[in-house]
């Protein structure tokens, strides 16, 4: 019984892990998306993939966010709600350049998106307050991550 009953507590506390780290936005593909961007520095693609590649979402992902969901400016990124209620918030948390520069701070978003093989570059979502684009990007250029399942 009392093993039962750990199994249980542990059980409980995973299950408050994951639903504070994913948010079920409602989407119809199911897809959850992690409510904060990966901690550390500003990721390469090559970075970002050896350490997160099952869980970098793809296009069609950044797409039905993009198509499913309400977006709103906040002045220094995008608070974005499901038809559930649930939201996320994607900050405008700029990058670093293949030259190392920081740039578009508070003002732009910029990340990865998994990219199939046989592409040079690699896809990244690109926002600011006006617009949010699908681009082709160097490989080296310092990214924010940010994770689905």
């Amino acid at each position: 019984m009392k093993r039962l009953i750990i199994s249980y507590v542990l059980l409980l506390m995973a299950m408050n892990v994951f639903a504070q780290n994913y948010i079920d936005l409602g989407l119809p593909s199911g897809t959850l998306w992690k409510n904060k961007n990966e901690s550390g520095d500003f990721y390469t693609y090559a970075q970002a993939e050896g350490k997160f590649r099952d869980n970098l979402p793809a296009k069609w992902q950044w797409d039905e966010l993009q198509e499913k969901c309400k977006w709103e400016w906040t002045g220094n990124g995008y608070t974005i709600t499901g038809k559930n209620g649930n939201s996320i918030f994607l900050p405008a948390a700029g990058c670093r350049t293949s030259a190392g520069h920081l740039k578009g701070i508070g003002e732009r978003g910029f990340y990865w998106v998994f990219t199939p093989d046989g592409l040079d570059g690699a896809l990244g979502v690109c926002f600011n307050n006006e617009e949010l684009r699908i681009i082709e990007d160097e490989r080296n250029a310092g990214r924010s991550v940010r994770l689905v399942q």
